[in-house]
This record gives structure tokens, sequence and C-alpha cells, in this order.
């Protein structure tokens, strides 16, 4: 890998880095700080890989086809990278299962906490209960991951993720998302606008989705 670059004090990867050389996996010295702001255990017994996110098209009813190349989405992992904070929307897929979503997202939540300034990302699962824990209890979070929710998703679930997203838009607001592409599921399961995306999978899987 070249050399990485030096911005606002952080280390980042230089616009000419090969992305998909880049490993991801945690630091065990991260891991308990994580663990205490709600990180999965899941996440935790990922193999690591190596980022390489794949081109897919997005088919959504009433809607031309979408197509969004792995150059985008190494671009999105190449800004979140380099400016952790910004306040975007980020979804995340990994296919047949969201094993590979759940690590990458653990590594941006560490990343986060490593540039972190006066307050700490927090990941939280999203349940089926009507209580709304992030809303009601205050919560302050640099950065926020996501989990549990899906095309299967009942919607109170889904009108709860809406909420949680709507409320924390002055942060980045990172979503671990099953059964369907990362542009399907914010346009079809929630009616929101996608800002970023990666999406990971074999080369069995399809990569075409219709809704």
């Amino acid at each position: 890998m070249s050399p990485k670059a030096k911005k606002k004090g952080r280390e980042v990867m230089s616009s000419e880095d090969e992305v998909t050389d880049f490993r991801i996996k945690l630091d065990l010295k991260h891991e308990g700080l994580m663990m205490n702001r709600g990180m999965n255990y899941a996440a935790k017994l990922q193999k690591p890989f190596t980022f390489n996110p794949q081109s897919f098209t997005s088919s959504v009813s009433g809607l031309k086809p979408k197509v969004i190349k792995r150059e985008v989405q190494l671009q999105h992992f190449r800004e979140f990278l380099d400016e952790p904070f910004r306040p975007v929307t980020y979804c995340l897929v990994s296919a047949p299962n969201d094993g590979m979503a759940k690590l990458l997202a653990a590594y941006m939540m560490q990343h986060a906490i490593i540039n972190h300034g006066q307050t700490l990302p927090v990941w939280h699962d999203l349940t089926q209960s009507f209580k709304n824990p992030l809303l009601e209890d205050g919560t302050r979070a640099s950065l926020l991951v996501l989990n549990n929710v899906g095309t299967a998703a009942t919607p109170t679930k889904l009108e709860k993720l809406r909420d949680i997203l709507t409320h924390y838009a002055d942060i980045p607001r990172i979503v671990i998302a099953t059964g369907c592409d990362p542009f399907a599921f914010f346009t079809q399961c929630l009616y929101m606008p996608m800002n970023a995306c990666a999406y990971m999978t074999t080369d069995q899987v399809k990569k075409s989705y219709e809704l």
C-alpha cells in the first residue's frame, strides 16, 4: 500500500491508495470500549476481509434501474476515512449474510473512536419494541451504527429507524441492512435519501434486486 497522507491530525489513506488492498479488521485494544458503546458481539466474531465492494443494479418498482458502480462505493469509503464525522447516511449490505456488513460497520466505528472529539460513537440494535431508547434517553453520539433491520422488518421498526435517522441528521448514521441492496432499502423501505453505500458479496450471489 502506498504511504498514507496526513490531514487535520489524522492518518488517512491518500486518494491514490487502492482501497481493495485494505484489510477490514478490529484492533483488540479498542474492543472493550466498542462493546461498552453497544457493538453487537457478532461483529467481533467475523473474519477479517479485504474491502472489495461490488457493482450492482437496483430495480425498484416505478423507477429506472439504478447502477451503483464499485468505484463509486470505493470513493464513498475513502471519503469516510478522510472525514468520518460528515453527517451522511451510509448503508452497508453484505450477502449471503450480514457478517461482512457488521464487521465493516464495526471497523468504521473503530475509526471514529480513534479520531473522536468530545463524544464517542454508539452502536444500536433495533428491536420490535415500541420503545426508542436513543430518542427517549437523549443519547449523545459522534456517529451511529444502526443494526438489525431489513426488508422483513415490521412497520414499527422501520418507523423507529426513520425517526432516528431524522433526529440525528447532524451526525453520520451507518445502517446495516438485509434483504436487498442499499439503494432499494432506503428508497423502498424508508423513503429516504442515501448518501453512501457499500455492497459486499461473492460472485455466486445475484447483484440485481427487484422489489
